[in-house]
């Protein structure tokens, strides 16, 4: 007995000397969500809420345009507009707000809410939201249907952004290409622009262009020529190409040679380019194939040949 109970009371020990096994949980990755409006960028996606006591600008359109006015403009953000005219803000035909009630109008934001449809379909519903807004002129409410995965449906442009944009490039200095002043016209004359691929442009202000109706650089040469180019074409991702920075310009003319940097401004290639080269005036291939010789490129009814990165021939 006396042996028995000593083994129960040594098994015992044993097991209140094991090491407890402890648990740990590490925490989720939080994700870093701007706490301010920078004013850096005009369309914020997924940031909507960064919206919120901005003041909006609603461009104007295009003759053509005008007639459709102005869509996802409400009274009431959670009435199903499909069944309820009314509730279309300052609405006109084919359930669409008056143009002229709305054009260059400005708008306070207000707040910012999720789609009412959200927890119904989150695939549908998850990217929208409401912008509350007030018309600074009248003092109404009303609510924009925003999408945070369509930029070109964006119809605004936020004072903050604009204001950024004159502070960082008013003074800049750009070089233009010909391809650029083919589709500019001289906003004093309407005449066309002659290429000079020596020219030096100076951005005098930021504007809205009002044929385009688009956010613009007003730009002026030293002979006082003006005219207009898009935002995006000079600081955005389709401003090679198009508009090329002073400093950037003069380190190409002096990596190339001005000959071949003036044949690039012009949109030419020739033998012996590479492909950077080529890029820069032609933009990036529709596609390439690539062979055992090098490499075919393939634009709109042209094909470069390349060996070993430099232009052999082409069409």
């Amino acid at each position: 007995m006396k042996k028995i109970l000593l083994l129960s009371g040594l098994l015992l020990m044993e097991l209140n000397t094991i090491a407890q096994i402890s648990t740990t949980k590490t925490q989720p990755k939080v994700e870093s969500v701007p706490i301010a409006y920078d004013s850096l960028t005009n369309f914020l996606g997924s940031n909507a809420l960064l919206y919120k006591g901005q003041t909006l600008y609603l461009h104007g359109k295009s003759k053509s345009l005008q007639t459709s006015g102005y869509r996802n403009f409400y009274i009431d953000y959670k009435t199903d507009y499909l069944s309820d005219k009314s509730n279309v803000y300052k609405c006109c035909s084919d359930l669409n707000s008056n143009y002229d009630e709305l054009a260059g109008k400005y708008f306070e934001v207000l707040d910012v809410y999720r789609h009412p449809k959200l927890g119904d379909n989150e695939i549908l519903y998850g990217r929208k939201h409401y912008l509350k807004l007030k018309n600074i002129e009248t003092n109404e409410i009303l609510y924009y249907e925003y999408d945070e995965k369509y930029e070109h449906n964006f119809p605004f442009t936020v004072v903050g952004y604009y204001e950024k944009l004159t502070q960082l490039y008013k003074g800049s200095k750009y070089v233009l290409t010909a391809h650029c002043l083919s589709e500019s016209k001289n906003i004093n004359t309407g005449d066309s622009i002659e290429f000079n691929p020596l020219d030096i442009w100076t951005c005098t202000t930021v504007t809205i262009d009002g044929n385009k109706h688009l956010l613009s650089f007003k730009l002026s040469n030293e002979k006082g020529v003006e005219t207009l180019v898009t935002v995006a074409h000079c600081i955005g991702k389709w401003s090679l190409g198009n508009v090329y920075p002073y400093n950037k310009a003069t380190e190409y003319n002096e990596s190339f040679g001005q000959e071949n940097w003036v044949r690039i401004l012009s949109g030419k290639v020739q033998i012996g380019f590479t492909e950077e080269m080529v890029k820069l005036s032609w933009g990036e291939p529709k596609k390439i194939n690539k062979a055992s010789y090098g490499n075919q490129w393939v634009y709109d009814g042209q094909y470069l040949y390349f060996e070993n990165g430099t232009l052999k021939a082409f069409n």
